[in-house]
């Protein structure tokens, strides 16, 4: 176990800002990191802790809860706090059963349910300490004051799968009901009228849909699902700007063009562009960024889904370097050095991180312009910090201060919602404020350990191979080890999901890489549906509870360049993603 805390406590500080808290945070998003160095171990002596998990959940009182009804109809949201204090991980259930838990912020989501009176109540473990009437907003339209007895629900699908936010209506006359799909394409609409009804189904990029419908009038609902198709006359383009000189351009400028048309895009940190509703035919595609060459060059779109590769490369290169030293001057070997550069204000960095080497120096290469933060990090001492501007082409000295201040300890332990202990979780440890951060395995009996650290104010995060994630506020201080209990969630049963497998290889050598580390996270939110796990001594990982649908996924251990991929994972199936990592 100590070499994989070793192995991942070096791997994971090179993650970029990271994904804050479990359920819905906007915090952090993966990037590459540049290079790193081995770096030895530090023993962790035994400690006595003062305090140990309890089972009793301790119920403050007063709660507070604020429901918001979304004009359409669809998803609800609401908010439960106890006074000003929000609380995650409550169970959210209607009539009984469970439709959400809460975040970190008290938020929770559920699905649209039948109009009339309901109950929505608040507890954990099925414990319920809090309960009130709730009514959804009605969905229907009708010349008189009582809705109709009809009820249909299914799901809306086309040629790739469910179709998210598709309008559903049954019409009778001058009497309607409507409701709109959800995430997975189900919907479920009361008040209609009983009888032989028209029914439609309307959604972007589709064409419309009509059928005939005899709805039960004693309320019994009828199950109908609704294939969608396509419109052949529109594609779509998903695509990624890349460069051999730093991997992926985030931020980079994309249009299309072709006689009355004009789609635009800007990628985001993953160097990930989209544009809907493009005619089919033949235009042109022009990317542009202030550090890159500008490229254009005529391309086709197909009806669907188009997969475009855009390569740029860097106009002039800048290079950091320095010296980590004492506070007596004297040069500091092994220093995590860890650089983030920022291209646009209130986005996301690029990271880079390396060791500093003998005499304490370190460098960094082929750099992107704009402002920079750049931190230095050992244990036992505080972190050195500096930030400035980089201009292209430039060759820029910054040296960091590092001094003593450790002492300070973190422990505790990871258990699911029985109580039971999870082994293997990652636990990481922000400093708030700093792009530092430190990571550490949970043993076979969920504990977890940082020992002589900086103290200061942090975010403990808990990332594991099949529970969601989650994360709180954790003050780290000197000569202290009161045990943190952080309690993880299994993926909601409603949310469709696959497992997923692969093998983490060196692409030289052949042989598999033990204990590195591997991150999943769906593409439809990274920071909630984020999941990571080591490799066992062959390489090899699982994951049992992936969300479905598009992921994306970085491997990383000491003494690699990082590698990521792509994988479409799909509901009740095994699923593969394999990682080959190239030796700095």
């Amino acid at each position: 176990m100590r070499l994989k805390a070793i192995l991942i406590i070096i791997a994971i500080m090179l993650i970029v800002p990271f994904t804050a808290c479990s359920n819905g945070s906007d915090a952090g998003n993966p990037a590459v990191p540049d290079q790193l160095s081995n770096n030895e171990g530090q023993a962790v002596p035994d400690l006595t802790l003062t305090g140990a998990p309890s089972d009793d959940f301790e119920i403050p009182a007063d709660p507070d809860v604020a429901i918001e009804l979304s004009p359409g109809g669809e998803a609800v949201e609401g908010n439960f706090t106890f006074g000003d204090a929000a609380v995650a991980g409550i169970e959210v259930r209607i009539d009984g059963e469970l439709a959400d838990f809460t975040d970190k912020d008290g938020n929770f989501e559920v699905p649209s349910i039948l109009d009339g009176p309901h109950e929505i109540s608040f507890g954990i473990l099925g414990n319920e300490f809090h309960s009130q009437p709730y009514s959804p907003v009605q969905r229907f339209a009708q010349d008189f004051d009582d809705p109709g007895p009809g009820i249909m629900a299914g799901f809306v699908y086309d040629e790739d799968g469910a179709v998210p936010g598709a309008l559903v209506i049954v019409i009778q006359g001058e009497n309607y009901a409507y409701a709109f799909t959800g995430q997975y394409g189900q919907y479920y609409l009361a008040g209609a009228p009983g009888g032989n009804c028209l029914a439609a189904v309307m959604a972007e990029f589709h064409d419309p849909v009509f059928a005939a419908v005899d709805l039960p009038e004693d309320g019994t609902p009828l199950e109908k699902d609704f294939y969608i198709p396509k419109n052949m006359s529109y594609g779509r383009i998903y695509g990624r700007v890349m460069s051999p000189n730093v991997g992926v351009v985030p931020y980079a400028y994309v249009q299309y063009t072709a006689p009355g048309v004009f789609r635009a895009d800007l990628s985001n940190i993953f160097g990930i562009f989209e544009m809907e509703a493009i005619p089919v035919g033949t235009g042109q595609i022009h990317a542009e960024h202030d550090y890159f060459y500008p490229v254009s060059f005529p391309y086709e779109i197909n009806p669907g889904l188009n997969l475009l590769p855009v390569i740029m490369h860097m106009i002039e290169q800048s290079t950091l370097h320095g010296v980590v030293t004492d506070e007596n001057g004297e040069p500091m070997n092994g220093v995590v050095v860890k650089l983030s550069i920022y291209q646009e204000p209130y986005q996301y960095p690029v990271i880079y991180a390396k060791l500093s080497g003998p005499g304490g120096y370190f460098h960094f290469g082929d750099l992107l312009p704009g402002g920079f933060t750049l931190y230095g990090f050992l244990p036992g001492f505080i972190p050195g910090a500096t930030a400035g501007f980089i201009l292209p082409g430039t060759l820029l000295e910054e040296n960091l201060t590092m001094v003593p201040g450790g002492g300070g300890h973190a422990v505790g332990f990871v258990e699911d919602c029985f109580g039971d202990p999870v082994e293997g979780a990652i636990v990481q440890l922000r400093y708030l404020g700093t792009d530092i951060g430190i990571a550490t395995p949970s043993d076979e009996n969920g504990y977890y350990t940082f020992w002589d650290i900086p103290f200061g104010m942090c975010e403990l995060r808990v990332d594991s191979a099949a529970y969601l994630p989650t994360a709180r506020e954790w003050d780290v201080l000197p000569n202290e080890n009161v045990a943190a209990v952080m309690i993880v969630f299994p993926v909601p049963e409603y949310i469709p999901v696959g497992e997923l497998s692969g093998s983490v290889m060196d692409t030289v050598t052949g042989d598999a890489i033990p204990y590195s580390l591997v991150w999943i996270y769906n593409m439809a939110d990274p920071n909630i549906m984020s999941f990571m796990t080591l490799a066992d001594e062959f390489g090899d990982y699982y994951f049992p509870n992936i969300i479905a649908g598009t992921n994306g996924g970085w491997a990383l251990a000491s003494g690699y360049i990082a590698d990521d991929g792509y994988v479409e994972v799909l509901e009740g199936e095994m699923n593969f993603l394999d990682f080959g990592l190239v030796p700095e």
